[in-house]
């Protein structure tokens, strides 16, 4: 047998062993995770067509936490929205957009999302198709959200 022949029969019984090991799923396949994260917000004082609402998040792979989330009315779909997500692990930014459906006092949004970058525990994290569904009474404190999809480079 030629070194070349060798040195391929090796590298092919290599990789048999890594996917063996691995139960056939590749390293970029490994990274992804589901996402259903849940946020309680309020709106923050202020007006205008910026939105600031602030709150709470918990949710499947980014724990518990802050949300902060800015939504700029009038732009893209309906709204452009921006949000941030804090924990002791780590922080996750993400951007949306979503339309808007009005209904007296009531507004719901519904949208796709991206997670644009992390830190700590999150770095590398990563999504072009979350989806950003959600609403609530605009006369009162609460907003429901739901960021849900797949995510990768966890």
């Amino acid at each position: 047998m030629t070194r070349s022949r060798t040195m391929f029969t090796t590298g092919v019984a290599g990789l048999a062993v890594l996917g063996a090991a691995t139960g056939g799923v590749g390293v970029a396949d490994a990274a992804v995770r589901p996402v259903r994260v849940a946020f309680d917000v309020r709106m923050l004082d202020g007006g205008g067509t910026v939105l600031r609402q602030t709150g709470s998040f918990a949710g499947a792979p980014f724990g518990r936490g802050r949300a902060d989330i800015r939504s700029a009315v009038g732009k893209g779909r309906g709204a452009k929205v921006t949000f941030v997500l804090s924990s002791s692990a780590g922080t996750v930014r993400g951007t949306g957009d979503v339309s808007l459906t009005f209904s007296g006092a009531d507004v719901r949004y519904a949208g796709t999302a991206a997670i644009v970058s992390g830190t700590g525990r999150f770095r590398g994290v990563h999504s072009r198709r979350l989806r950003f569904d959600g609403g609530g009474d605009m006369s009162g404190d609460h907003f429901r959200v739901t960021l849900s999809g797949r995510v990768a480079g966890l």
